[in-house]
C-alpha cells in the first residue's frame, strides 16, 4: 500500500481510520522488530563466555557476525532492527570486509531498518563523557524514609536540572556514533531515536489504571508523591561516587515554584490542603563555613559536633581549605547496606566517616592528612529537611499523611487538592522531560522521528494518563511495554489520552525450563512458559492479534511489535532470546548438546555444544512473521 508521501524518511500516517508508518519511499511499513541485537560479554558458565564463542563462530564480533545476523532476522521474518543494536549490525555501518555497493561503499550486504537509543539521564548521572562541570543528580538518593516502594538502583535523573539537556546536546552533537550516523548516506534507514531507557524514568512505568500482567502489584507509585517528599538538596552519592558543589535538587523546586504561582501565599495553600506549612521554602537555617578543625600534616581522624542541633540529610558539606571534599549520604554504609536509622555516611573520594544524626556528631577520615594549617570547615542546614515546616522540608512524615496521605501508588488517601496538584506535578515532569529530549534531537536530527523512552509503561499497562497526555505533546510514535496486544480497554485509554498516538509494543516472554536457566525461577513479573514452541506460539497469537487490533472508535493505532531481546540475558538469568548464550537459535536444530552445522542461512557455520537440548522458538516465529506479510500481500519490508 502507498502512502500519501514520500518524504526521504520514516513518518506516521493515518490512512481510512488506520495508522500506519511510512517508508522513506512512501511505501507502509509494519515494525517487526527484535531489541538488543548484540553479542552479549555475560557467561554462560565459569569456562564459557558468549562474545569469545561468537569470535569463534564467525570469526568476530563486528563485520561478520553483524552481517550474519541481519541476515539470519531478516530470514525469519523480522524486519526492523530495535533500541540497544550493536552498531556492527546497523545498517550504516562500514566495513572493508563487505563488497562495495552501489555508493562505492563498503557497507552491509543487507540492511535492516533500525530504532537507536540516547540515555541521557543515566549518563548525564555520572557525567560520561565528561561534558558537564558535575553530574546530575539521582533525585530517588534523597528518597523519603516514609517510602517504602522500589528505588532504582541505576538512579532516576533530576529532570529539571539543565545540565541534562545540556548533555544530550553535547552527546549528539560530539560522540562519533551520532556524528557518523548523522553523515551517513543511509540515514534513511533511520526509523526513529528512543530517549532513555525505561529504568530511569520509574514512575512513568505501569499506573495504577489497570493491574500488571502476568502478575499484580507491579505498578509504579506516583512520581509526584515521591518528588513532593523527597529531600530537597544532596551534597553527594555515593553509589555514583559524585560530590555536588550545586546542592539543589531542581525537580523538588519545580514542584515549589508551581504551587507558588498557583496558591500566592502559603496560607492559600494551607487552607486548599488542609497543611500547616510556614513557607514554601524551608525552615531550616543554613551555616556556612563552621569550624570542623586544621591539619597537622599527620592527623587523619576528627571528630566534630554541630554547634546547631541537628543537620539537616544531604545538607552537609565538608571543605578543605575552599575545596570540597565530602558530604553525608543519609543512611549509606560504607559497603552499601542500610546502617541504623540516624547515622549516615560521610562520602569522598578522599574521605570517609559518618555522621550520627541523634548526637549531632560527625567523625571524618582523610586517606591522607590535611597538611599543616590548612582549615577543615562545613557548612551545613539546620532542622530542615524532615523536621523543619517549609513545604521543602516536607518528608511524607506521619503527621503530614493527613492531607499528604500516605499511599504512595494510588494517592487515595490524599487530599483532594493535593491529589490534583501531585497529578499536575506528574504531568508537568513528564512534560519537561519528553519536552527537552524533543528539541535535542530534533536539533540534531530534525527529520528523523522522536519515539520518546524505550518503554513507556511496564508489565503490560501502560501509563498514567499524565505521562500518556505529556508524550502526545511531543513524541512522534510512541513504545509502549506490553505482554502481547492490549485489549480492548487499555487500547481506549491509550487513545484517550495519547490524543490517538500510534505506537509500537515491545513483548516479552522467556521459558526458562527449556533453557540453559531451567535451574533458575521465572520472576513472578515475567510472562512464563513452559517450553520454546509455547514461547513461540504466543508470539504467534501477539503477532496475529496487533495485526487487528482496534480501539472503540476503529482506530487501528499499532505500527509495529518488538521483541525482547535477541540473545538471553545472563545477569537477569531470563531466556527472553531467541538464541542462546552460545548464539545457537532456539529452532530444535542447532540448540543441542552435540556440534552440528547451523541452520540456514548460516549453515557453513557450526552450531550446537549446549548443556542440553533445547525446544523449537524459531519454526512459530517464522511462521507467524511470514503469516503477517502474506496476510498483507506484501513482502518482510513492507506492510
Amino acid at each position: 500500500m502507498m502512502c500519501k508521501q514520500a518524504t526521504g524518511y520514516f513518518h506516521p500516517e493515518k490512512i481510512q481510520g488506520n495508522w500506519f508508518l511510512c517508508t522513506p519511499e512512501g511505501r507502509t511499513f509494519f515494525v517487526i522488530g527484535v531489541d538488543a541485537v548484540a553479542p552479549s560479554p555475560a557467561p554462560s558458565t565459569e569456562e564459557k563466555n558468549e562474545y569469545k564463542n561468537v569470535i569463534a563462530k564467525y570469526g568476530d564480533a563486528d563485520a561478520n557476525w553483524g552481517e550474519a545476523t541481519a541476515r539470519r532476522l531478516q530470514h525469519w521474518g523480522f524486519n526492523t532492527l530495535g533500541t540497544y543494536a550493536s552498531p556492527f549490525v546497523e545498517p550504516t555501518y562500514l566495513n572493508d570486509r563487505y563488497p562495495a555497493d552501489t555508493k562505492g561503499l563498503h557497507s552491509h550486504p543487507t540492511k535492516l531498518p533500525f530504532i537507536t537509543l540516547t540515555r541521557p539521564g543515566y549518563y548525564s548521572m555520572t557525567n560520561d563523557g565528561n561534558y558537564l562541570p558535575e553530574p546530575v543528580k539521582d533525585f530517588m538518593y534523597g528518597s523519603s524514609p516514609f517510602y517504602t516502594g522500589y528505588v532504582p538502583s541505576s538512579g532516576v535523573p533530576d529532570y529539571f536540572d539543565a545540565k541534562l539537556a545540556a548533555w544530550l546536546r553535547s552527546s549528539l552533537s560530539n560522540e562519533e556514533y551520532w556524528t557518523e550516523l548523522r553523515s551517513s548516506p543511509y540515514l534513511a534507514f533511520l526509523i526513529g531515536i528512543a530517549c532513555e531507557d525505561g529504568d530511569q524514568i520509574y514512575g512513568f512505568g505501569a499506573g495504577d489504571q489497570f493491574p500488571t500482567a502476568p502478575a499484580r502489584g507491579f505498578n509504579n507509585p506516583h512520581l509526584g508523591w515521591i518528588i513532593a517528599t523527597v529531600a530537597p538538596t544532596q551534597t553527594a552519592n555515593a553509589s555514583k561516587h559524585a560530590l555536588y558543589a550545586d546542592t539543589t535538587v531542581h525537580t523538588k523546586l519545580a514542584w515549589r515554584d508551581y504551587l507558588k504561582t498557583k496558591y500566592g501565599t502559603i496560607e492559600a495553600l494551607n487552607r486548599a490542603w488542609g497543611a500547616n506549612y510556614t513557607t514554601f521554602d524551608s525552615s531550616g537555617q543554613r551555616v556556612s563555613n563552621e569550624y570542623v578543625g586544621k591539619g597537622d600534616g599527620k592527623t587523619t581522624r576528627f571528630v566534630h559536633r554541630f554547634s546547631s542541633w541537628v543537620p539537616s540529610k544531604f545538607s552537609v558539606q565538608f571543605k578543605l581549605g575552599s575545596k570540597f571534599v565530602a558530604g553525608d549520604t543519609n543512611q549509606d554504609t560504607a559497603d552499601g547496606t542500610k546502617g541504623p536509622r540516624q547515622r549516615g555516611r560521610i562520602f569522598g573520594p578522599d574521605v570517609d566517616g559518618y555522621i550520627d544524626y541523634a548526637s549531632s556528631v560527625a567523625v571524618l577520615n582523610f586517606t591522607k592528612a590535611p597538611a599543616a594549617g590548612e582549615s577543615i570547615t562545613t557548612n551545613y542546614v539546620q532542622n530542615g529537611w524532615g523536621s523543619g515546616s517549609g513545604l521543602l522540608d516536607e518528608d511524607g512524615r506521619l503527621d503530614h499523611q493527613k492531607w499528604l496521605g500516605g499511599n504512595f501508588k494510588t494517592l487515595s488517601d490524599s487530599n483532594a487538592a493535593v491529589r490534583s496538584d501531585l497529578n499536575s506535578l506528574l504531568a508537568a515532569v513528564s512534560a519537561h522531560f519528553f519536552s527537552s529530549c524533543r528539541k535535542e534531537i530534533k536539533i540534531a536530527f530534525p527529520h528523523t522521528l522522536y519515539l520518546g523512552p524505550d518503554t513507556l509503561g511496564s508489565y503490560g499497562v501502560p501509563p498514567r494518563p499524565e505521562v500518556l497526555e505529556s508524550a502526545s505533546k511531543y513524541i512522534d510514535v510512541l513504545l509502549l511495554a506490553g505482554t502481547g496486544g492490549f485489549n480492548r480497554q487499555i487500547l481506549d485509554y491509550v487513545e484517550q489520552h495519547s490524543n490517538d498516538k500510534p505506537f509500537i509494543e515491545t513483548t516479552f516472554r522467556a521459558a526458562n525450563p527449556d533453557s540453559d536457566f531451567a535451574s533458575y525461577p521465572m520472576d513472578s513479573g515475567v510472562p512464563g512458559f513452559a517450553s520454546q514452541a509455547d514461547r513461540g506460539r504466543d508470539y504467534q497469537h501477539a503477532l496475529a492479534y496487533v495485526r487487528d487490533a482496534a480501539s472503540s472508535n476503529g482506530v487501528r493505532p499499532y505500527v509495529g511489535l518488538l521483541w525482547w531481546q535477541y540473545a538471553d540475558n545472563w545477569n537477569e538469568k531470563l531466556n527472553w532470546g531467541l538464541v542462546t548464550l552460545l548464539d545457537n537459535a532456539y529452532d530444535g536444530q542447532e540448540d543441542v548438546k552435540h556440534n552440528i552445522s547451523c541452520s540456514p542461512p548460516l549453515q557453513t557455520l557450526k552450531c550446537g555444544g549446549e548443556n542440553r537440548n533445547y525446544g523449537d522458538l524459531i519454526s512459530e516465529v517464522r511462521e507467524a512473521n511470514s503469516d503477517f506479510h502474506s496476510y498483507h500481500h506484501l513482502g518482510p519490508h513492507c506492510r
